[in-house]
C-alpha cells in the first residue's frame, strides 16, 4: 500500500478561539492526540551509562493512520515535546485505525543505546474511529517494548563480527582497547539517528563486540564509525526478534590507511640536548606490528 508520509511540524494546528475547537465543514476533522504513559530512554545497569551525555531527552513520534477506503497516512514529528498536544487534521470517513510511535533518545552510552521505544498498548479495534468532522481527541496507551542485544556470539567460531577492509583482504578488528562509535537508524522514522553506543575493542577475541538495548520487531541498520581515523562501516537493514541470546551482527568498515608518521625523520645537531620536533600520527591500528604506534615509534 502507497504511504503518505506528512511532517507534524507542517500539519499541526494551534487554534486559539475564544469558543474552543469548532466542528469543520469541509471533509476533514482535528484530532487531539494525547499519550498516556512513562516515557524515558530505557534504563540502564549502574555503570552501564558512565559514558553518557547529559543533554535532554528528546522524543520522537510517528503516527499511522490507516483505513479501507484510503492510502496509509503517515505524519511524523521530530520536536515533540513531552506532555504536550499534537493536533493534526484528517480526512473524514469511517474505520480510521490510528498507531502512534515513538523514540526517546538521551545522549552517549558504554555498551547500549540510551533510548526507549514505545507503541501501542491497547489493541487496534480501541483505536478506530469514525471521523464526521466533529472535533475529536484519541489518547493513545504506550509501553515501552522488548529490547535485544547484537554482537558477537561465543564459541568455537564466533559470528557478528566488526571487521576492517584492508585492499582486498577483511580481517576482524583486533582487541586492542580503543573506542568506536555506534549508530542506530529505524528505516521509518526519517533522519533519526541514534546514539552512539560506545565500543571498546578490549576482548580477546578480535572483531568482539555487543549492543545492548536495541529495539526488537523493527527494520534498523547499524552504523559503526571512528571519526578521527575516517572509519566506517554499516550492517546493513537487519530486524531482531524478541529472544534473550545475542543476535550476531557482522560489520565491515572501510577508510583503513597505513601508519604515517609526518615527518617520518629530521636531523639532530651533533650533541644538541634541547632539540625538539613535532610529529603528526595518522592511521595504522591492530595490537603490534608495523601498523601499531608504539612499535613504529621504536624505529624513529
Amino acid at each position: 500500500m502507497k504511504r503518505i508520509i506528512l511532517c507534524g511540524m507542517m500539519v499541526s494546528l494551534v487554534l486559539a478561539a475564544a469558543c474552543g475547537i469548532r466542528p469543520r465543514h469541509d471533509g476533514r476533522t482535528e484530532i487531539k492526540l494525547v499519550m498516556d504513559g512513562n516515557f524515558a530512554p530505557n534504563p540502564l545497569k549502574e555503570g552501564a551509562t558512565s559514558r553518557a551525555q547529559t543533554e535532554a531527552v528528546k522524543y520522537y513520534l510517528l503516527l499511522k493512520v490507516s483505513a479501507p477506503d484510503m492510502d496509509e497516512l503517515t505524519f511524523y514529528n521530530p520536536d515533540y515535546i513531552l506532555g504536550s498536544d499534537w493536533l493534526i487534521i484528517l480526512p473524514n470517513g469511517n474505520d480510521r485505525t490510528f498507531e502512534l510511535l515513538m523514540y526517546a533518545v538521551g545522549g552517549a552510552a558504554t555498551g547500549a543505546f540510551n533510548i526507549g521505544f514505545y507503541s501501542p498498548d491497547s489493541p487496534a479495534e480501541t483505536r478506530t474511529f469514525d471521523l464526521t468532522g466533529t472535533p475529536l481527541t484519541v489518547t493513545m496507551p504506550m509501553a515501552p517494548q522488548v529490547t535485544a542485544m547484537v554482537g558477537t556470539t561465543g564459541g568455537a567460531t564466533p559470528d557478528g563480527l566488526l571487521k576492517m577492509q584492508q585492499g582486498a583482504t577483511v580481517v576482524p578488528i583486533p582487541g586492542c582497547n580503543f573506542d568506536l562509535q555506534a549508530f542506530l537508524t529505524d528505516a521509518e522514522f526519517p533522519d533519526l539517528q541514534m546514539g552512539p553506543a560506545i565500543i571498546t575493542m578490549s576482548n580477546t577475541v578480535d572483531g568482539y563486540y555487543r549492543i545492548s538495548n536495541v529495539p526488537t520487531g523493527r527494520s534498523l541498520e547499524l552504523k559503526v564509525v571512528r571519526p578521527d581515523m575516517g572509519w566506517e562501516g554499516y550492517s546493513g537493514s537487519f530486524s531482531l526478534p524478541a529472544v534473550a541470546q545475542v543476535n550476531p551482527v557482522n560489520i565491515t568498515l572501510s577508510g583503513w590507511n597505513n601508519f604515517r608518521a609526518v615527518p617520518s625523520d629530521f636531523l639532530v645537531p651533533n650533541g644538541d640536548t634541547t632539540f625538539s620536533a613535532s610529529i603528526s600520527f595518522s592511521g595504522g591500528w591492530g595490537a603490534s606490528g608495523s601498523h601499531h604506534v608504539s612499535d613504529r615509534l621504536n624505529t624513529l
